[in-house]
């Protein structure tokens, strides 16, 4: 039985390549990536910078603490992000295994963003492979994403790394990542 694309080897990455988890001491760091990613490619988000820039050090804080953001750092600097976002509606806070009582059993990659001089690296598929880890250990069963239709270097990571395009609706109506992606989480 083939292994699924997810877990199949990455490009060698030529220089070292740390993932680590996001903390919320990490606010300052996040912000400026995440700054930078709605300034420089606004079409890949669904958030928008002039909203996000005015967010204070504590909301910063509260997001990191709601959302297990990864980031990628070359020699400590960051290179690229990404973020496992739980399904709000559920009331239940996550157990200790981070699973939630009442999990849907879905999880969405979100802010996932590589700085276009990082860009060949194999960064993308380090980040992606880290949310689906995070998703599996916490007890999902399927990873949803949001694209857009013209982002063909994104829609061509995602499709290699098993995502298939899904008849779903973007979460808001006038997001402008057109397309839902969807790719089984294996247990962990």
């Amino acid at each position: 039985m083939p292994r699924p694309a997810h877990a199949r080897a990455a490009a060698p990455v030529p220089v070292p390549v740390t993932l680590v988890r996001v903390e919320p001491a990490d606010w300052a760091g996040h912000r400026d990536l995440r700054l930078e990613a709605l300034r420089t490619t606004p079409e890949a988000f669904g958030s928008r910078y002039e909203v996000e820039v005015r967010n204070d050090e504590a909301e910063w804080r509260a997001r990191i603490g709601r959302i297990a953001f990864w980031q990628a750092r070359i020699e400590g600097a960051p290179a690229g992000m990404a973020g496992l976002w739980e399904d709000s509606t559920s009331a239940e806070p996550p157990t200790a295994t981070g699973a939630s009582a009442t999990a849907t059993g879905t999880a969405y990659l979100i802010a996932m963003y590589v700085r276009p001089q990082a860009r060949g690296l194999g960064i993308g598929v380090r980040l992606v492979r880290a949310i689906v880890s995070e998703a599996a250990r916490r007890g999902h069963r399927r990873l949803l994403l949001q694209v857009a239709s013209t982002n063909t270097a994104a829609r061509a990571l995602y499709a290699g790394l098993g995502f298939v395009l899904i008849d779903a609706p973007p979460r808001e109506p006038d997001d402008r990542c057109d397309l839902v992606l969807a790719c089984p989480v294996p247990p962990e």
